[in-house]
């Protein structure tokens, strides 16, 4: 009798914990139909807010370009098409979203793209690092790609990443010739040594093969992903999971370079936060001030 009575205290107390936490969830949505790491930005910093206020999150994107009819290896949420869920509870058909950059409290995202000044690099990246680390956990099977290719491939050398935005970036930023970016990749790597390789993530082919002609076939790496071919971009292809899964893997070996040269870029941005000791040197073309080249090696 008296274990019965324990059993279904139990089970009360546990129904208890689970009405509470419902009461408490949040669901993130995606605020707008737009590559990876715009959304991915937008996100971490929602998290934050709902860990700072007792909050459960629960991250369930669905209107982004990269979902796909019928779902994606058994995931219709689009965030576990690359990351772990985020809390126990999940979304329930019904479920409020919240679909907006910014927070309810109005906390802005990292404004490493539009700066990535000293506030960024000696504040913000690590604080937002401490929120990837408690909350984004990539997929399994994404993880052990990313790792089978850096250990194959870049393992035991030293590394110059080098991110190369095409396609419809010159819709927000001035374009950047990229023989700046590569003439300042040779000098840096003349100061390494001969071990020295340049790892290049681009979503345009003509990129990767302008990398290579100036920096050597022989010392350029770069992972095997769909790229633009005719300046549209990849990562606004409907229904194409796969992209977003490589642009991840990409920039995820990008943080685990020695140095990183880029210019304005959302996923430049995720690559500082996934590491907040990876040094870098950022372009930027300003219509006022002409070429700025503002280096952080420290």
């Amino acid at each position: 009798m008296k274990t019965r009575v324990f059993v279904l205290l139990a089970m009360q107390l546990v129904a208890g914990t689970v009405r509470a936490a419902d009461a408490q969830k949040f669901v993130i949505g995606a605020h707008c139909y737009c590559g990876l790491f715009a959304v991915l930005l937008q996100t971490l910093n929602t998290l934050d807010w709902a860990n700072r206020t007792g909050k459960v999150p629960v991250v369930y994107w669905d209107n982004l370009p990269y979902a796909q009819r019928g779902g994606y290896r058994g995931e219709t949420n689009v965030w576990h098409y690359y990351f772990q869920p985020v809390s126990n509870l999940a979304y329930q058909k019904g479920d409020s979203i919240y679909r907006h950059y910014a927070t309810p409290d109005s906390s802005p995202c990292p404004e490493g793209e539009k700066t990535y000044d000293e506030k960024f690099h000696t504040g913000l990246r690590l604080y937002y690092h401490e929120i990837i680390k408690k909350n984004v956990r990539l997929q399994p099977r994404i993880n052990r790609k990313m790792w089978d290719f850096y250990v194959a491939n870049m393992s035991g050398k030293q590394l110059i990443g080098i991110h190369l935005r095409g396609t419809d970036k010159h819709v927000d930023a001035i374009p950047i010739d990229p023989a700046i970016i590569f003439k300042a990749a040779q000098e840096l790597a003349a100061t390494l040594g001969g071990n020295c390789k340049f790892f290049v993530a681009s979503d345009e082919y003509r990129l990767i093969t302008l990398a290579q002609q100036h920096l050597g076939h022989d010392r350029v790496i770069y992972y095997d992903a769909q790229r633009s071919t005719n300046g549209s971009p990849v990562h606004l292809t409907k229904g194409n999971a796969l992209v977003g899964e490589q642009v991840l893997i990409e920039a995820q070996l990008l943080s685990k370079c020695d140095y990183f040269l880029h210019t304005m870029s959302n996923v430049a941005t995720g690559v500082l936060l996934f590491n907040p000791k990876l040094k870098s040197i950022f372009f930027h073309q300003d219509k006022d001030k002409g070429l700025i080249v503002r280096p952080h090696l420290d």
